[in-house]
């Protein structure tokens, strides 16, 4: 049985790159409409991705990918295998289509307070960030001495364009931001955490395009490498209208298992304004930043999304100076943007979701043994007074000498039903040990990651996709350069 959206369809995850507008407004990317879709790609999911691809199979279609931490693959379908996936009760169907960046308005010159504005602490130093692996799902990393080559791991492409190497530009920005090693003289400004392993997950191409597939895939070689590249946070500045609550959205699926497997997410709010904020930005679980203006007082410009539960916290994000990477698209359409040869400036949630990954890596260097449950629930106790909604600005010295409290492990339905309303730490009594001693090897979390959940377990039936609306993406919505 079908339950996705046939005049509308699924868009790429491409959406915004979560940068914002500010000053002059900017076309968005064209949202069109697709007839009712017949052969092509679609995810497809049933209660694991081995029974997935099985359907699929069976129906005549041809596997592309397999998305386990969605329990689905990606697939070829005729018209033919659509309808007879169509017909089965226990399958969900959503397609999966593209879209493209739009046309974009600049200006330029920096500012360069956003590293105090965020309070890093007394003991902070180009070495911060020691030992904790950042996944950047984003569009790759340039080659730039900006980031340090040891420091850099790149995962395969899940782009499709066979390279891991950023030909779009916002990648390599937001590896500065995060990871930034502050070199190329007095216009240089480092990342939060310049000494973490930063893993570039490449999902979009030089076009900055994604799919949904691509973007799932990406999120899940990430929880599935782990232990290997010491993967404790994820930073996504994409997001998606799905006008559809997080417990039917893959894409939300795909980050609570994530946050399942000791991994932070942080995710954008999104660049719309009041009452919107995208997906996975939308997911209850994961931490969503919005953003705030590099001066004091600090406000929040009126294009940061916000709805009546998000964001959870603001981090800086206009005219923010990162990494260039020359002859990419970002930098070739706006060289007013650029400062100096190795540098650039931007505005945007995108912005502030790297930043605040970055701060969450300090946290974890600090407090070794934390939940993501704890570093949320640090992050939000240290935050300034609230500007939109109950989020404040971000406070990272506050943050990390706050006292755990039992209100910071998390109680809300998983996305996935089945599995309750509590991740894998929160199984006993709360206890502050996880962020002042305890080590994480010894506690029986450990054992119970994404891939041995009992995601297939789930009753599928009781999800309602009919009311997504896949559409309505963004991701024209961009600033580069310094603009108020």
């Amino acid at each position: 049985m079908r339950r996705d959206l046939r005049t509308v369809g699924v868009t790429a995850l491409a959406g915004a790159l979560c940068l914002a507008i500010v000053g002059t407004p900017v076309a968005n990317a064209t949202r069109s409409r697709n007839p009712a879709p017949a052969a092509g790609l679609y995810i497809v999911q049933a209660s694991s991705a081995g029974n997935a691809a099985a359907a699929v199979q069976s129906a005549g279609g041809s596997v592309v990918v397999s998305l386990p931490v969605v329990a689905g693959v990606d697939a070829h379908l005729s018209a033919a295998s659509l309808t007879t996936l169509e017909a089965r009760p226990s399958i969900h169907v959503t397609h999966d289509v593209t879209i493209q960046a739009a046309g974009n308005d600049f200006a330029g010159s920096a500012q360069a307070a956003q590293l105090a504005q965020m309070d890093l602490g007394a003991g902070w130093s180009t070495k911060a960030g020691g030992g904790v692996g950042v996944a950047l799902i984003d569009t790759g990393v340039g080659n730039t001495p900006g980031v340090t080559s040891s420091n850099l791991v790149r995962s395969p492409d899940f782009s499709g364009e066979g390279t891991t190497i950023d030909g779009y530009g916002h990648g390599t920005f937001m590896a500065g931001l995060i990871a930034g090693n502050g070199m190329g003289g007095p216009t240089a400004v480092p990342g939060v955490a310049p000494g973490v392993t930063l893993v570039s997950v490449k999902v979009a191409d030089a076009a900055g395009t994604t799919s949904l597939a691509r973007m799932i895939e990406g999120i899940g070689w990430a929880v599935q490498n782990r232990d290997a590249y010491d993967i404790r946070v994820m930073s996504i500045s994409f997001g998606a209208d799905t006008g559809v609550a997080p417990s039917a959205d893959p894409l939300d699926m795909a980050v609570e298992a994530a946050w399942a497997s000791g991994i932070v997410v942080v995710a954008a709010a999104g660049n719309e304004g009041a009452g919107q904020v995208t997906s996975p930005g939308d997911d209850p679980w994961v931490i969503t930043v919005g953003t705030e203006t590099t001066t004091r007082p600090a406000s929040s410009p009126s294009w940061s999304s916000f709805s009546s539960t998000k964001p959870d916290i603001l981090a800086p994000g206009v005219s923010v100076t990162s990494l260039r990477d020359p002859g990419s698209i970002v930098d070739l359409a706006n060289p007013s943007a650029r400062v100096g040869g190795l540098y650039f400036v931007g505005s945007g949630t995108s912005m502030s979701t790297a930043m605040t990954a970055g701060a969450a890596a300090l946290l974890i260097v600090d407090h070794p043994d934390a939940t993501p449950d704890d570093v949320k629930g640090a992050l939000l106790a240290g935050a300034g007074t609230a500007i939109v909604g109950t989020a404040g600005p971000i406070d990272v010295a506050a943050a990390d000498s706050s006292t755990a409290q039992p209100a910071w492990w998390q109680s809300q339905p998983i996305a996935l039903p089945g599995l309750g309303t509590t991740m894998p730490w929160a199984t006993g009594q709360w206890t502050p040990a996880t962020w002042t001693a305890m080590h994480w090897g010894a506690m029986s979390w450990s054992q119970v990651t994404w891939t041995a959940m009992h995601w297939g377990a789930e009753t599928w039936d009781a999800m309602h996709w009919g009311a997504m609306h896949w559409g309505a993406m963004h991701w024209g919505a961009e600033s580069w350069g310094a603009q108020s």
